[in-house]
């Protein structure tokens, strides 16, 4: 919880820099890129994350794997979570950053869990309902999922619409398994 607060507070600091600057998309490219390039490579994570290494040694291996690849504006972000003793948070400080940019560009992320893969035709179409919907633009993140059964399961930050056969008929044992069996007119 409190890892989550200093993640929105420095999110919000670099996005409103990003902002300043018209650089939010070029941040959040470099961003994922120091995540993605960390998160490869085992003795980097170890080194970047461990508490007994050095600031100023983290700080000069990011000038060397980072320092011609990235903005300064972040590099220097980065330091400063160093210097901090913040950088576990930068996981999380990604996360609310690309939440950030997303609702000042009016995109709408929407995980969509289905029983089986969805045919171009009807991503396509159901992309277009749901921006109709919401009035924004979504991107679909798809995933598969036999136990649904059938149907959809939408999640948009931090609500679900279950519409899944596997729910429909949860909900329909559960209301049967209720029923005393007096009122089912069975003797």
């Amino acid at each position: 919880m409190i890892n989550n607060q200093i993640a929105k507070r420095y999110s919000q600091a670099l996005f409103e820099l990003a902002v300043e600057k018209s650089k939010v998309k070029e941040l959040q490219d470099d961003l994922i890129e120091v995540l993605d390039t960390i998160e490869e490579h085992e003795e980097l994570n170890e080194v970047i994350y461990h508490p007994r290494i050095s600031r100023e040694d983290k700080k000069s291996l990011l000038d060397e794997l980072f320092g011609s690849k990235i903005s300064q504006t972040l590099l220097n972000f980065l330091k400063l979570l160093i210097d901090k003793r913040r950088e576990k948070t930068l996981e999380a400080i990604l996360d609310q950053y690309i939440e950030l940019a997303n609702q000042e560009n009016k995109i709408l992320e929407i995980e969509v869990e289905t029983a089986v893969e969805l045919s171009d035709d009807n991503s396509v179409k159901l992309k277009e309902k749901l921006e109709e919907l919401t009035n924004t633009e979504v991107i679909l993140d798809i995933k598969i999922n036999p136990e649904l059964i059938g149907g959809l399961v939408l999640k948009i930050g931090d609500k679900v619409i279950d519409g899944s056969l596997h729910k429909y008929l949860q909900v329909m044992k559960d209301n049967l398994t209720k029923i005393e069996v007096s009122q089912l007119g069975v003797n």
